[in-house]
This record gives C-alpha cells, structure tokens and sequence, in this order.
C-alpha cells in the first residue's frame, strides 16, 4: 500500500548516499483531508503566475 510505498521511497533515498544525514521525516498514517476553500484552489493559475517560486 501506499505506506510500503512510502517506505521504501526513503529507504531509497537514505542509501543513495545524496544526503548528509538520514531522512527524519516520519512516515504516518493520514488524518482527516480537510478540502481548501475555493479561493485556493488553483492559485497559482488564478494569480497567471506558472509555478511556485519557494526555494
């Protein structure tokens, strides 16, 4: 399932040797998806900008 997937996605990366340090992010079940009002949705789109610019 998708925490299988998960899993083994990050034990991937931890052996790839690409990091410093193993990944602490932890992997847990998911809690109630709560639906963004319609203002958010498609932001970036509605604002005619192409991608997010975060660094």
């Amino acid at each position: 399932g998708q925490k299988a997937a998960a899993v083994a996605s990050k034990d991937r990366w931890n052996k790839s040797g690409k990091f410093s340090s193993p990944i602490a992010t932890e992997i847990t079940p998911a809690s109630t998806f709560y639906r963004a009002e319609e203002y958010h949705q498609r932001y970036l789109e509605k604002q005619g900008l192409a991608s997010c610019h975060i660094r």
